[in-house]
């Protein structure tokens, strides 16, 4: 028998939700997230890091993301990556920060 549930992510303006997945894991995945979940919302902060979070672990997923947040997010890390510098000679002589 095979089984097929479809996980759907809604992008809101305060709150990001996920559909079609167990409250158990829903509720591991939002308290292992970067920002916590909005006061008593089954969701999460739409904010950058939260949707690339959930974008890595919900793979499949469908996302109802009217204002492209998630394209903004992986946007921007994408440009990070760009411009990130190499350690130099002195980075890695002394890795620790001030």
């Amino acid at each position: 028998m095979f089984s097929l549930s479809l996980i759907v992510v809604d992008v809101q303006e305060g709150l990001a939700r996920v559909g079609a997945l167990d409250p158990l894991k829903l509720n591991d995945l939002l308290q292992d997230a970067p920002e916590p979940p909005a006061a008593g919302a089954p969701g999460l902060k739409p904010v950058g890091a939260n949707l690339l979070y959930l974008f890595e672990r919900l793979q499949g997923a469908v996302w109802n993301d009217p204002q492209q947040r998630l394209l903004e997010a992986r946007a921007h890390r994408f440009v990070e990556a760009l411009h990130r510098q190499e350690p130099t000679e002195l980075d890695r002589a002394f890795p620790f920060q001030p």
